[in-house]
C-alpha cells in the first residue's frame, strides 16, 4: 500500500527504480516494449505513463470517473484500453493523450484486457462473461 512501483533485477534481487506519483493504490500495470513504456493504474483513478529506462513519468490521463482496474498497450503502444469498476473500458489515444472511444456492454467492474495476434480486443468482467471487441 505504498503506492510505489518497484522494478525489480531479476539477478541481483535488488531494486533498480522506485516509480512513485499514484495517490491511492496501484491495481493495474502494462508494459509496451518497443517504447519502453509502463502504464499504471490506480484507485486515484489516473493513469500514468512512465519511461522504464530513465524512471520518469511521461504524463497522466486524469479525470476518469472511477478507480482502474486494468489496462492494456494495443497497435505497438498507440492506443491503451483501460477497464473500471464502472463497466466501461476506454480506449486512449496516446499520441493525443485523449479518450479515443468508450466500449460498453458489461454490467460489471471490468476485471481484465487482453488482445488478439489480430488486435482485437478481449475483455472479462465480474459479471462472469468474455467479450471480444472488433476495434
Amino acid at each position: 500500500e505504498d503506492r510505489k512501483i518497484k522494478i525489480w533485477n531479476l539477478s541481483s534481487g535488488d531494486v533498480e527504480a522506485c516509480l512513485e506519483g499514484h495517490t491511492m493504490k496501484v491495481l493495474c500495470l502494462a508494459f509496451e516494449q518497443e517504447r519502453n513504456l509502463l502504464a499504471s493504474g490506480s484507485q486515484d483513478r489516473t493513469i500514468k505513463i512512465w519511461n522504464i529506462i530513465d524512471g520518469v513519468e511521461v504524463f497522466t490521463l486524469k479525470d476518469i470517473p472511477e478507480r482502474i482496474t486494468a489496462i492494456l498497450f494495443l497497435e505497438k503502444g498507440k492506443y491503451l484500453a483501460s477497464g473500471s469498476n464502472d463497466k466501461l473500458i476506454r480506449v486512449w489515444d496516446m499520441a493525443k493523450r485523449t479518450e479515443a472511444f468508450t466500449l460498453s456492454g458489461h454490467t460489471e467492474e471490468i476485471s481484465s484486457l487482453s488482445a488478439t495476434s489480430d488486435q482485437r480486443l478481449i475483455s472479462s468482467s465480474f459479471d462472469m462473461t468474455v467479450r471480444v471487441w472488433n476495434l
